[in-house]
């Protein structure tokens, strides 16, 4: 029997049924798709100049532009109409700084989760031996929540910059032939932006729900060996069990005194009637 067949038939891969592992490998999706759409961008637009003077004019005017959007590096030429003499127009713009930290935090989003998830599937026992493995996630995803908040909104206002400096008719206000009546402008088509809202989308969906629920899965872990929080009633430790993250939490019974006493035979101590209350 192979080694993968060997690790499925032993229950490895049953991780991926919870939350803890399941959300890492969602998380490694939305990742792709964030710095896909966004660093294999490529795009344009076309536009049309007719001048008075049929001879002049220029139909067919391609502007393109891609990843990292430095839009002012962006140049391309136009007739004047007013004999051969052309002009050089440029874009206005510059969303490389917003876009290129997008796509490396996503890069980067993309390996840890890749490597957590490995780490859950795999390395199970260990990860759950102490609390340093889930201490460890647990601020590496902290940190990337934060980072991944900041990049989406700075790649969010990013973005709708790009969609105002490639429209074509703020284009066409950048042309001098096109503000002589006599001349006409058009524009021919437009850029598709769908892939660059999807990765807008996509990063906005990961650090609300499912970021808040890993945090929340690996704190539970953090916290399935912790000592009771008062000393004013104490537990006692019962055993161990399965909480709703798939980790191991532990039981207690705590020494809350019920309305009802039983008396031991022989002694006037009573029997404390109490109920199993997982911490998890």
């Amino acid at each position: 029997m192979d080694p993968v067949s060997q690790l499925a038939s032993a229950g490895t891969f049953r991780a991926l049924k919870e939350p803890l592992a399941f959300l890492r490998a969602l998380e490694l999706l939305f990742a792709i798709f964030a710095f896909a759409t966004c660093g294999g961008y490529s795009g344009g637009l076309r536009l049309s100049v007719d001048c008075a003077n049929k001879t002049e004019s220029d139909l067919s005017i391609d502007v393109a532009f891609a990843y990292p959007f430095r839009l002012h590096q962006v140049t391309f030429e136009v007739p004047t109409c007013e004999g051969k003499e052309r002009q050089k127009v440029s874009l206005i713009g510059d969303s490389s700084s917003s876009a290129e930290f997008f796509v490396t935090v996503a890069v980067f989003a993309f390996l840890y989760s890749l490597a957590a998830t490995v780490v859950y599937i795999f390395f199970q026992n260990k990860y759950r031996e102490n609390n340093r493995g889930p201490l460890i996630d647990f601020i590496v995803t902290v940190v990337f929540s934060f980072l991944w908040l900041v990049g989406s909104s700075a790649w969010a206002k990013g973005l709708s910059d790009v969609k105002v400096a490639t429209d074509p008719k703020e284009v066409l206000l950048l042309m001098s032939a096109c503000k002589q009546p006599s001349n006409k402008c058009t524009a021919v088509h437009s850029p598709v932006m769908s892939s660059l809202n999807t990765s807008v989308i996509t990063s906005r969906e990961r650090p609300e729900a499912h970021i808040r629920r890993t945090i929340h899965c690996i704190v539970l872990s953090l916290c399935s060996s912790c000592p009771p929080l008062s000393n004013k009633f104490p537990r006692v430790k019962q055993g161990r069990s399965r909480g709703p993250c798939g980790l191991p939490s532990t039981r207690y019974l705590p020494a809350f005194p019920s309305r009802h006493h039983i008396p031991d035979s022989g002694s006037h101590s009573h029997q404390v009637v109490s109920n199993f209350i997982n911490i998890s």
